[in-house]
């Protein structure tokens, strides 16, 4: 195989028929040149894969992306190694007629039909390439076209969207006048979403504008629509048990019995000194009177 031959035939295939890509092209080039600088153009040779990526500066997925490429178009037959023990083999597909015979450059038609290749184009060569070798077709650059942008909805003062996105705002700057002004178009497409999207009914939703403005800790959290929609569902759940509780009935406690002490039974009383009623008194003494006797009787039995 004529290198210079080869390389005026890929030039000419590459300009007319086949999309080749600059990593595809790089990968060719330099298989090309190694194959040419160690006399085996015509032969089967090895190379690394780190090698082909560090010389045509691609990703190991790159590279092997590229690679697949050339396979498909008929550039090169590739058979792969085993890991760590035999590397990869290439064989160069020669693309100009007469590579073998000396002969002269004439363009050489994959389908053979001379009516449909134009004059002096070189065509692909159809060699016999097992299919255990072949690749997977790499996926197609060409990146599909991008939709059109949907125009930007409009909300005026009067809309569901735009009375609780305003709703939300007055709620806020009331519990902190500082906070910087939002843009309530974007809120109302958020709120809109969350009505159309999330299912929730507008009275649902400016209820729960106003129950997380009121709570402690959930209005220091809601400062916008898009925070009110993703935080929805947790506030409900909160929101829920907290009205559950309310209405449960309050259980009743009876109250302790409180029973009337005598004064006697304080730690700070004091017996009065003298009784307050002289009668009751007087039934004292004569009480300790007779007790007093009863003792003497007692002891003088005893002694007799």
């Amino acid at each position: 195989m004529d290198y210079w031959k080869q390389r005026r035939a890929y030039r000419s295939l590459k300009m007319i028929q086949l999309n080749i890509s600059a990593g595809q092209n790089n990968l060719y080039r330099e298989l090309l040149d190694y194959a040419n600088d160690s006399y085996q153009l015509d032969d089967w040779f090895t190379m690394k894969n780190e090698a082909l990526a560090s010389l045509t500066g691609l990703s190991d997925r790159g590279m092997k992306d590229a690679r697949n490429a050339l396979v498909q178009s008929g550039l090169v037959e590739y058979k792969p190694g085993k890991r760590s023990t035999v590397n990869p083999s290439y064989k160069i597909i020669c693309l100009y007629s007469g590579a073998q015979s000396g002969e002269d450059n004439a363009p050489q038609s994959a389908s053979r039909s001379a009516s449909t290749v134009p004059h002096g184009v070189p065509q692909v060569v159809p060699h016999g390439v097992p299919p255990s070798t072949l690749l997977k077709p790499t996926k197609t650059l060409d990146t599909k076209p991008s939709r059109a942008k949907s125009e930007k909805r409009t909300y005026t003062p009067e809309s569901d969207e735009m009375k609780s996105a305003s709703r939300l705002w007055s709620k806020i700057q009331t519990n902190n006048p500082e906070t910087k002004a939002p843009n309530l178009q974007h809120w109302a497409d958020d709120l809109r979403l969350m009505h159309e999207r999330d299912g929730r009914s507008w009275e649902k939703i400016n209820r729960m504008i106003d129950w997380s403005q009121a709570d402690a800790f959930w209005s220091g959290v809601i400062l916008s629509a898009k925070k009110l929609r993703e935080k929805y569902d947790q506030m409900a759940a909160k929101a829920n048990a907290e009205a559950r509780e309310a209405a449960q009935p309050k259980t009743y406690v009876k109250p302790a019995r409180v029973e009337a002490k005598p004064d006697w039974l304080d730690k700070d009383y004091h017996p009065s000194e003298q009784p307050e009623d002289q009668t009751k008194a007087e039934e004292i003494a004569a009480k300790l009177a007779k007790l007093k006797e009863m003792r003497r009787d007692n002891a003088d039995t005893k002694t007799t």
